[in-house]
């Protein structure tokens, strides 16, 4: 495709009005975040995890502009764009995530591991879903929380 067409494609291509007044601006997502609802739906409704998932950082490689690009030298993609996921252990399957658009006016969030895990695992409370993390993620606090919302602790470890 030559790069004028790519161009066009990108100049042309909109997933919301950009003078709506009703749509909520201040979020960095709103241009494509009902877009990912849609997306995040449609993985949870049509596929079934079978019990053991891990939460985890993943990058989506990015190289230009943009305010919530990170960098992670540790990474095989070192620049791009943050996602908190949550994917089948077996698969691969990615039944949650989360983007991460950064500090919200510079302030450095508290119990940002621990809103993660609760916040990928909502929608299986109740499930007994084993929920596989590293230590960045695991606290004492989220792993009892957890087991009172059906998350066992006996898959950990």
């Amino acid at each position: 495709m030559s790069r004028d067409r790519f161009d066009m494609i990108w100049r042309y291509l909109h997933l919301e009005d950009n003078l709506d007044p009703a749509l909520d601006k201040s979020d960095k997502l709103w241009k494509i975040q009902r877009f990912m609802d849609l997306l995040l739906h449609q993985f949870q409704a049509l596929y079934e995890v079978n019990g053991f998932v891990s939460v985890d950082e993943s990058m989506v490689k990015y190289k230009g502009h943009l305010a919530f690009r990170q960098y992670l030298p540790m990474k095989p993609v070192k620049w791009g764009i943050k996602v908190w996921v949550m994917a089948e252990s077996n698969t691969g399957y990615v039944n949650n995530f989360q983007v991460y658009t950064g500090a919200i006016a510079g302030k450095t969030e508290t119990g940002l591991a621990y809103r993660i895990v609760s916040y990928l695992a909502k929608p299986y409370f109740g499930s007994n879903l084993c929920v596989n993390m590293d230590n960045f993620y695991t606290s004492v606090k989220l792993l009892l929380d957890l087991q009172v919302r059906g998350v066992p602790l006996q898959c950990f470890g």
